[in-house]
């Protein structure tokens, strides 16, 4: 399923795609932004606090719910997710989710998360998000809607999805 990712107070967007098969999403991120500081490849491994540079970004809750899982991803390969019981409440590692691949170079990101206990989920609230750092260490934030602020916790600016139709 494909998403167009807006800037927040900008026109220009980012073009993501995500699809589940037995457990595993997979999401990828297309920038058109020539001026982005993309960080170098790494090792994949749990980082926190990855928002602070370029990073994408998963949300996902149950539709019938509050709480909801939140996936970050960074091209250096680093990752983390975590659960919250509520809006922006309750923060906690979400152990169940592994992070298996992060590829890609600029323009493009790529990764391959882990996710099995999704297999029973029915209708979700997906939102997809970006942190995009230019080379001038200004950042910009990218997401399927925006409130007045940018804010990818807002489930108000997520899409309802079946898990079966990604």
């Amino acid at each position: 399923m494909e998403f167009v990712l807006y800037r927040f107070q900008g026109t220009d967007s980012v073009l993501a795609q995500v699809s589940y098969y037995e457990g595993r999403i997979q999401l990828r991120y297309l920038i058109e932004s020539p001026d982005i500081k993309w960080p170098a490849v790494g090792q994949l491994n749990r980082a926190d606090d990855l928002w602070r540079t370029t990073c994408f970004e998963c949300f996902l809750g149950h539709a019938d719910g509050s709480g909801y899982v939140e996936i970050n991803l960074s091209p250096s390969g680093q990752w983390n997710s975590y659960h919250f019981d509520d809006y922006r409440a309750g923060m906690r590692l979400a152990d169940e989710i592994t992070v298996t691949d992060i590829g890609g170079a600029y323009p493009e990101l790529t990764a391959t998360v882990n996710f099995p206990a999704l297999t029973e989920a029915g209708d979700l609230l997906l939102g997809l998000s970006a942190v995009l750092e230019n080379r001038n260490g200004e950042r910009a934030y990218y997401a399927i809607g925006h409130g007045q602020n940018p804010d990818f916790h807002d489930a108000t600016q997520h899409v309802l999805v079946g898990i079966n139709d990604l």
